[in-house]
């Protein structure tokens, strides 16, 4: 049997019966010791349904908090 390991968590998923989620395509644009951001492109790769999931709660939570009108003292 292949194990499957996801890519964010790193359980093997082939021990948790139930489908990984593929994940197409997964860029990075890290500072390596330069001023301007790299290029890291991941794909073929998959995921848990859990960490599927913890990914898609916390970009909601982002895009909430990132749209959230600020307070502004102009009485």
């Amino acid at each position: 049997m292949i194990n499957i390991l996801c890519v964010i968590c790193g359980q093997d998923i082939s021990e948790l019966r139930q489908k990984p989620v593929p994940i197409a395509r997964l860029e990075f644009r890290p500072y390596i010791g330069q001023q301007e951001p790299g290029q890291d492109n991941l794909s073929g790769l998959e995921a848990c349904q859990e960490c599927y999931e913890s990914v898609l709660k916390n970009r909601s939570k982002a895009i909430a908090q990132y749209g959230k009108i600020k307070d502004t003292d102009a009485h």
